[in-house]
């Protein structure tokens, strides 16, 4: 959800973006405005305007805790399918 800030009060709650398939577990931004989210799948890249700019697939059951670990790099955890090539 993005919301305009009023004073003390958040309003005019909207949409921001939707991360599918799974949830986001461990969302942040870049020094462009860029938002970076994990999902089941990878991660999601979204403008600041939450228009989808890409997707970085991860062959795992599921990711998540995205956190920027060094300049330009990004952390993600994740749990390998059985069977699957390790990412990278």
């Amino acid at each position: 959800m993005a919301y305009r800030i009023d004073g003390a009060r958040l309003t005019g709650g909207r949409i921001f973006a939707e991360v599918t398939p799974g949830i986001p577990d461990g969302i942040t931004t870049d020094e462009k405005g860029n938002v970076w989210s994990s999902s089941k799948e990878g991660v999601h890249v979204f403008s600041g305007q939450g228009v989808r700019l890409g997707r970085i697939l991860i062959p795992s059951e599921d990711t998540g805790r995205l956190a920027w670990c060094r300049r330009q790099k990004v952390a993600v955890r994740h749990r390998r399918k059985p069977g699957a090539a390790p990412a990278g």
